[in-house]
């Protein structure tokens, strides 16, 4: 199965990205998510939710930042635009992940930030060419903040910190790439019908377990 089997279904109040409409998308993200993680958890890999001030739960944010990153090189290595789109989902799915592995997470504030660096959407793309260029370049200018904030790791016997402190570094991250994603649709529509494809096609695939 594969997005062009799909008969996409836009849920009531995704017409624009909203806050209220983002927050849909990622506590739908976060089932789905946990659904895999399940599986995931039997070879000894993710299993949320894990609190982000703990080392797993610090090297389960290193997983899935490198997810995402695999994702938008798979994306500049293509040249047909769905290819290329249908990759950006993929690192856009491993990066709404990310704030999904702790219970404790902020999921309001994200999506109001999420919401607001796209509201309202754009009417004319900011290229011709569809490409995972500015998502790239978006995932490392603010990574590196991120990844400071992980002080925490399996080989110590002591941690560094008791709390996470990385949240805002996290939301930003999370923000700018969803940003840079979303920016290479070219309407909303468009972007929507991508995203809830390759959510039908993950769902089909956990429920046939993949």
């Amino acid at each position: 199965m594969n997005i062009n089997d799909v008969i996409v279904e836009v849920p009531d109040g995704w017409e624009q990205p909203t806050p209220e409409m983002i927050l849909s998308m990622l506590e739908r993200r976060k089932r789905i998510f946990r659904g895999f993680c399940q599986l995931e958890a039997t070879q000894g890999f993710l299993a949320p939710p894990i609190a982000l001030s703990s080392s797993k739960g610090q090297d389960s944010v290193r997983i899935l930042t490198t997810r995402v990153l695999e994702e938008i090189l798979e994306s500049l290595d293509s040249s047909l635009p769905d290819h290329v789109l249908e990759e950006l989902i993929d690192a856009l799915n491993f990066l709404l992940a990310i704030p999904c592995l702790d219970d404790e997470a902020p999921l309001d504030l994200l999506a109001s930030k999420m919401s607001e660096v796209v509201w309202p959407y754009p009417k004319v793309r900011p290229g011709q060419d569809y490409t995972g260029a500015p998502a790239l370049e978006a995932y490392l200018i603010h990574l590196s903040a991120l990844l400071e904030s992980l002080r925490n790791r399996a080989w110590q016997k002591r941690s560094q910190s008791l709390y996470f402190d990385g949240w805002l570094p996290l939301i930003n991250f999370v923000t700018y790439v969803w940003k840079a994603i979303t920016e290479e649709f070219d309407t909303w529509d468009h972007f929507c019908w991508f995203y809830l494809a390759k959510e039908a096609v993950l769902q089909f695939r956990l429920d046939t377990n993949y």
